[in-house]
């Protein structure tokens, strides 16, 4: 399978994880806060992680490591798909590789791209974001120095 089949597939994948990462964005009651936060809201790890202790009770810390390294490598491979799919949309739009100064629009890179690349890099950008705070959660809860409850 050559790398674009590849980043497409994990578009394909981070699709169909919506529900899964959605999860992660439910809002609960925390302390300090006005608004209910969530994982993807928390303003540090800390209480990420106590959010996550709240939407997920009962994991154990070696389930939490398991789901941190799970959730950084499914955002290892968001960001070579992405990188992957950018050059493929460079290509596409201006008949060269992408190269790092052709960055200008969050998450999509340029506006000249195809609307189902935009599409594709907004999923896998997006993703990676929800992973990594995902993970970062996890993190905190599989060391074992916070209270699991």
């Amino acid at each position: 399978m050559n790398a674009v089949t590849h980043a497409l597939e994990h578009v394909r994948t981070e699709q169909n994880w919506t529900s899964t990462l959605d999860g992660y964005g439910q809002r609960v009651r925390l302390p300090k806060y006005n608004i209910r936060p969530s994982v993807f809201s928390a303003l540090t790890d800390s209480e990420a992680a106590k959010i996550l202790r709240q939407i997920m009770p009962g994991l154990s810390h070696s389930e939490h490591d398991a789901l941190s390294r799970l959730h950084s490598d499914m955002a290892d491979l968001c960001e070579s798909s992405w990188a992957v799919i950018v050059n493929q949309a460079s290509i596409e739009a201006f008949g060269r590789p992408y190269q790092f100064t052709d960055y200008k629009i969050c998450a999509i890179a340029r506006e000249e791209f195809s609307e189902e690349r935009k599409e594709q890099l907004r999923t896998l950008a997006y993703s990676r974001s929800k992973h990594l705070a995902a993970a970062r959660a996890h993190a905190k809860l599989a060391t074992g120095r916070m209270k699991m409850h």
